[in-house]
């Protein structure tokens, strides 16, 4: 790869400590979501049994408010981590290419945009990290090792999540508000998109605190060959005129 074609290496450490801060606040929401939504599913089971008394119709507005909101908070925040997460791929994919010996399949830009690509945003994202990560953990001989159980984890954890809260999303949209079926299995994939953005969001930050540290490592290890090589003497001419 042509140097001057190379992307600039810079070390995304703010970018990163912003993305784990906003990262652990979105646990902390999904965390609490879990919670309100458990809760907000107890007077819905009741009202299932025939208790439609004025108690319990008063508890299923007040607890679904406060699941409402805790949902609304743990949503913006999603949104952060998501921007941030993007910005923070694209970033780490440039210090790939910086890094890398040979040409990588996925540019800085693929390796955000088929996030938003229907259908092959199911397998290129995880693709383009894969081949981050490798070229990441050895430059020179980047797929000898394919064991990346993080990111496997990661990518089941994400489509994961993502289904539960679609499905969620869309029997709120189409159920109707007196069908307490609907409302509790909706519920029930809600719980579940809430209940795994937990381990989802573990994960991501040992994706990045692992990633960061294989690129420093080896940009290191480059800068140090270089001193070390501009601090090697040039050999003494041994050959002398002949006179």
């Amino acid at each position: 790869m042509s140097d001057h074609l190379r992307p600039a290496y810079a070390r995304p450490t703010r970018l990163s400590r912003w993305l784990i801060f906003f990262l652990v606040l979105n646990l902390l929401a999904a965390a609490v979501a879990v919670v309100t939504g458990f809760l907000a599913r107890l007077p819905l089971v009741q009202l299932r049994r025939g208790n439609a008394s004025d108690a319990v119709i008063s508890a299923v507005l007040e607890t679904e408010f406060r699941h409402n909101l805790v949902s609304a908070i743990h949503g913006v925040l999603g949104i952060v981590v998501a921007v941030l997460f993007l910005t923070w791929v694209y970033r780490v994919a440039c210090n790939a290419h910086a890094l890398a010996i040979k040409p990588m399949r996925f540019t800085p830009g693929a390796a955000v945009g088929w996030y938003f690509a229907p259908i092959f945003n199911l397998f290129r994202p995880y693709q383009a990290m894969f081949e981050i990560w490798s070229v990441s953990a050895d430059p020179e001989a980047p797929y000898r090792r394919r064991r990346t159980d993080a990111l496997a984890l990661w990518w089941f954890l994400w489509l994961t999540t993502n289904f539960m809260f679609s499905v969620a999303i869309a029997i709120m949209v189409f159920s109707r508000k007196d069908d307490i079926g609907g409302l509790l299995v909706g519920n029930v994939f809600r719980l579940g998109g809430d209940a795994l953005s937990v381990p989802l969001a573990l994960v991501i930050m040992r994706i990045v605190s692992r990633l960061n540290r294989l690129q420093a490592a080896y940009r290191d290890r480059q800068h140090s060959h270089a001193q070390e090589h501009e601090a090697v003497p040039p050999a003494a001419n041994t050959n002398f005129a002949r006179v």
